[in-house]
């Protein structure tokens, strides 16, 4: 029998940017810059590979026919925006080869499947042992070299490490249904998963707050993560009557911790930026293939091939090829990949600016947020189907302000009738995950994949209670948003909009529904009191669906007020429970350049809203007041809280100096407004140019009627009472100049 024995070994590699210097700048023997080097390799060398046969028959045989080992050094990469585009342009040049390489790997689509089944099943057995130090991937903040960013100096570094890989495989048999089936048993590790952030300051940098001084920051943003994978192949593949899918992966992830300031949050979305600009692509189109016409591509190489033996010319004959991969296999259907992936929990806590000047950074943290018994299913079936599910046990939230006054720490919780009404309110955050209960999953999201159909995405999201610290939202939102540059111009906004219309009202072959089950939100009137009044807002049934047109059901609002330390003996219902239907539906006719005429965007929303009925008392009026003027103050906003008109009509109540009021006035309105700000906005389509998009947006909400009753406190009396009878409201066109128009016929004693 012949023996093969293949050994390989590469050494040093360094790939260095030489962009903007002179011929005379680098001459041959000199040593490079190391600020300048784009890929680089720490260790002795970039590669190590042996591969090697074995003779069954032989004594020494050690049960596989061939054995393949590699080892890879830790490669270094800067990404670097210039240096990088360059590069990916310079390898488009290659890309008129890309119907030739197409060519050949459809070609050999059957050759390579009988190279798998012999390396997988037909009596081969293959053992590989593979090692892969962790690669370093190094991404400055603005995409530029050291020696080009302020100055030549250090520059804010985002250093992500994807973990050191090893790859082995053995030999098993597994006795299912009363028969033996070879496995082949491979398992995959990555340890050490990491991404970390080095931002400096030098004596001249007020960037990050400091001046005078230079030093130098390291953070974790992910620490070390391992994940680790066990797979079983059938070396025989799909043999009727086996139970065992033919790939089956079953895989594990340590605990995810990330930590977030607002500084490195900003440079993330930064470097996306750079990203995009790297690898967004141009709109030019790419020029016409030489290597595809007759004259360069022989047929004759390809007459063998069934998919070719009726092409009249060379692309027709690569078009057929390319179809090969395309055709499913009919026959019996049966489990191709099984997955399931386990995670204990995801955590990411926010800071609150960078961290710099403070002894421990932990003292900026403000919220951190806790994904419990996470768990991912997936399985593939040879006629091309496949289904996947995501669980997720519980979602939480916590208040991690170092000296908050806030009592109610955990702002988001699964609320849960088995646990205390109050308890959970104060949970503090562990550093170790929360041991959930047995129950059904909080979050369940099921995806239904099948060939030439619309995806159907399935979620159900079971009792979230959030808990609204209006400080702390505050606080969070302002964090979400630091990122994105304020919006200035309105007019500029609208144009923008309507200039960047979309195309078509496709989903993107995208069904789904989202099911959200027994919401509650709790407003608080004062955190740092546990016995503190609440405004409570719960919803039965949140259903929003998309399949031709988006429709969204709100089933039996309600808002009630209580204390929260007694919920049941306190509560005391505001508003009646009512339901809430809306629908819209946008779709777009688009333009033809060649006939002058404009693509045309239509919206049309239907908004229907049950029977309102607010009983109010006038305690439970100035508590709504002091809520709503504490979120006013800490907007910041110069003007005067809007509630001072209502806050002296509720003094007036308490006096008694109200005037008398009719048993039984009548009052019509009709209102149609275009505000000041969009008046210029009407007469924008004479400005824009052709192919445009004409925008024609209308919605109709329709209230069965509203009634609000204003009682007296003490014994629950009505003292006022506001009735209105099914009444419309109609909007249009709020994109160019909002319009909108009403007819209110109300009775009030």
């Amino acid at each position: 029998t012949d023996l093969i024995l293949v050994e390989a070994k590469i050494g040093s590699l360094t790939l260095s940017d030489q962009l903007d210097l002179a011929p005379t700048d680098h001459h041959r023997g000199e040593p490079l810059d190391p600020r300048r080097r784009l890929l680089f390799i720490k260790g002795d060398e970039l590669a190590d590979f042996r591969y090697e046969t074995f003779d069954p028959q032989a004594a020494s045989y050690p049960g596989h026919n061939a054995a393949i080992r590699l080892r890879v050094g830790a490669a270094h990469l800067a990404f670097i925006e210039r240096a990088i585009s360059e590069l990916m342009e310079f390898g488009s040049r290659f890309s008129a080869m890309h119907g030739v390489f197409e060519a050949a790997r459809a070609a050999a689509a059957f050759g390579t499947t009988q190279l798998t089944t012999e390396m997988m099943g037909g009596g081969q057995k293959y053992h590989f042992d593979v090692e892969m130090s962790a690669p370093v991937i190094t991404f400055p903040r603005d995409g530029y070299m050291p020696y080009a960013s302020h100055g030549g100096g250090s520059v804010d570094l985002l250093v992500a490490q994807p973990g050191e890989l090893t790859i082995s495989n053995e030999f098993t048999t597994v006795r299912e249904v009363g028969r033996d089936w070879d496995v082949n048993h491979v398992s995959l590790a990555l340890r050490r998963i990491g991404i970390k952030t080095l931002f400096v300051i030098d004596s001249e940098s007020s960037e990050h707050g400091a001046f005078g001084q230079a030093e130098e920051q390291v953070l974790l943003m992910l620490e070390d993560v391992d994940y680790h994978m066990d797979m079983h192949l059938l070396m025989q593949g799909h043999v009727e009557g086996c139970p065992r899918p033919v790939t089956e992966l079953i895989g594990a992830l340590s605990p995810i911790k990330m930590r977030l300031t607002e500084y490195q949050y900003k440079m993330v979305y930064d470097l996306l930026g750079v990203i995009g600009r790297v690898f967004g692509g141009t709109d030019t189109a790419p020029p016409e293939d030489p290597l595809i016409g007759d004259r360069v591509l022989d047929l004759s190489v390809l007459r063998e091939n069934p998919a070719t033996q009726s092409a009249q010319d060379g692309r027709q004959a690569l078009a057929n090829l390319g179809q090969i991969s395309q055709v499913g296999s009919v026959g019996e259907q049966y489990a191709t990949i099984d997955l399931f992936v386990t995670l204990a929990t995801i955590q990411l806590e926010l800071f609150a600016g960078s961290g710099f000047g403070l002894d421990s950074v932990q003292r900026a943290s403000f919220t951190r947020m806790d994904i419990n018994g996470l768990s991912v299913k997936y399985r593939a079936k040879s006629n091309g189907d496949s289904k996947a599910e995501l669980a997720i046990m519980a979602v939480r939230a916590y208040d991690t302000r170092p000296g908050t006054e806030n009592q109610f720490t955990q702002i988001i919780s699964p609320a849960t009738p088995q646990t205390d009404e109050t308890h959970g309110m104060h949970a503090v955050a562990q550093d170790a995950p929360v041991e959930e209960d047995s129950r059904s999953p909080q979050v369940i999201c099921h995806v239904d994949m099948r060939p030439q159909q619309d995806m159907v995405v399935l979620v159900t999201l079971d009792s979230p209670r959030i808990i609204l610290v209006l400080d702390h939202a505050f606080q969070l939102w302002a964090f979400a948003t630091s990122v994105f540059p304020q919006q200035a111009d309105n007019t500029a906004q609208v144009q923008s909009t309507v200039r960047d219309a979309p195309a078509d009202n496709s989903t993107g072959g995208l069904i789904y529904k989202i099911d959200v089950l027994h919401p509650e939100i709790i407003l608080l009137a004062d955190p740092r009191n546990r016995s503190s009044e609440a405004l409570v807002l719960s919803v039965k049934q949140i259903i929003l669906a998309q399949e031709g047109m988006f429709c969204m059901t709100m089933d039996e609002i309600g808002v009630r007020l209580c204390s929260v330390d007694r919920r049941t003996e306190t509560s005391r219902s505001v508003m009646d429970p009512f339901t809430v239907i809306m629908t819209m539906d946008s779709r777009v006719t688009p333009g033809d350049i060649r006939r002058g005429t404009q693509s045309h965007q239509a919206t049309d929303i239907s908004v229907d809203v049950g029977n309102l009925l607010l009983r109010v008392g006038l305690n439970d009026i100035m508590l709504m007041l002091d809520i709503f003027n504490t979120a006013m103050a800490l907007t910041s906003s110069p003007e005067p809280p809007v509630a001072s008109a209502a806050s002296q009509f509720v003094a007036d109540l308490r006096s008694g100096s109200m005037p008398p009021l009719a048993s039984t006035p009548t009052a019509q309105t009709s209102v149609a407004s275009a505000p000041a700000a969009l008046d210029n906005a009407s007469s924008l389509g004479d400005s824009q140019a052709m192919g445009a998009s004409l925008v024609k947006e209308t919605m109709r909400a329709t209230v069965a009627g509203l009634r609000l009753v204003v009682i007296r406190d003490m014994f629950g009396l009505p003292v006022y009472a506001c009735t209105a009878r099914e009444f419309h409201v109609d909007v249009t066109d709020w994109t160019n100049g909002l319009r909108l128009q009403s007819s209110i016929q109300v009775h009030a004693s």
